[in-house]
């Protein structure tokens, strides 16, 4: 069971999602029926990805997010089963069956999958947090930004680009605006390996030289390698403020990107 899991973890991390199906397939058609049926499931979801991608119905960011789910959905299915070769000390009286522990996982899975489901069909809606109260929903000004929409950083041999897909102010009060920014956060590591898509590398510097002002949301992201992983920062600002220089820090080093209105 170790090889197996080390085996489709290798597949996964060689973008060759389909294989790592296959060989999970391949060892639940004699062993767990519910597994390889949430693998056929899995399998057909891959494909329908493929297929959209193909015919460019959905975009590279979003076929690459679908795929990451699809993969996840792979692990946490792996994740129910009990190690073939568990040694007699611990099999303990409170350790789960490997059926139940299957079935727990299947259960978590149709959850998740279920949440993003009915999410994607308008069936939920998520209210996100604001700063402070809204009195009003019209844009404050239009966000150009003159030097470009997209930098790209690179230190001690490792790049991450950032771009900006979208950028909006809004009027909050008398006294301040919010600047809301839709951003795509696409590193490419070498050893391939995840990183962190958060706050805390933004900073905005207002253009007329007033302190630096850190999100006032809380993004908290995982960052794939090689993929593109999408999220939203919001600063509140100054009303008087009328642009400045986004600032984004990767290790040691920093660039920015001039928003201006």
């Amino acid at each position: 069971m170790t090889d197996l899991r080390e085996q489709i973890r290798s597949l996964l991390a060689d973008d060759q999602t389909e294989a790592a199906i296959d060989t999970l397939m391949q060892w639940a058609k004699t062993r767990y029926a519910e597994l390889y049926d949430q693998c056929v499931l899995l399998r057909s979801r891959w494909e329908k990805i493929e297929e959209e991608s193909a015919l460019g119905l959905i975009s590279r960011e979003d076929a690459m997010r679908q795929t990451n789910q699809v993969n996840a959905g792979l692990l946490a299915l792996m994740a129910g089963l009990e190690p073939a070769n568990r040694s007699a000390s611990v099999n303990t009286p409170s350790a789960l069956p490997p059926r139940r522990r299957l079935y727990l996982a299947l259960a978590s899975l149709f959850a998740g999958l279920a949440l993003l489901g009915g999410y994607a069909l308008g069936w939920f809606k998520f209210d996100k947090k604001t700063p402070e109260k809204t009195d009003t929903t019209t844009a404050a000004a239009t966000v150009r930004m003159p030097d470009g929409a997209s930098v790209t950083i690179v230190e001690d041999g490792q790049e991450v680009t950032y771009d900006v897909q979208d950028a909006r102010l809004e009027k909050l009060s008398a006294a301040n605006n919010r600047l809301s920014l839709r951003l795509l956060c696409s590193p490419m590591l070498s050893p391939r390996r995840p990183m962190n898509f958060w706050a805390a590398s933004f900073r905005f510097h207002p253009a007329d030289g007033s302190a630096a002002l850190a999100p006032s949301n809380d993004l908290n992201l995982i960052a794939e390698s090689h993929a593109s992983t999408e999220g939203q920062l919001q600063f509140v600002l100054p009303a008087e403020v009328k642009g400045g220089t986004l600032t984004i820090k990767f290790v040691e080093k920093e660039e920015g990107i001039a928003l201006n209105w």
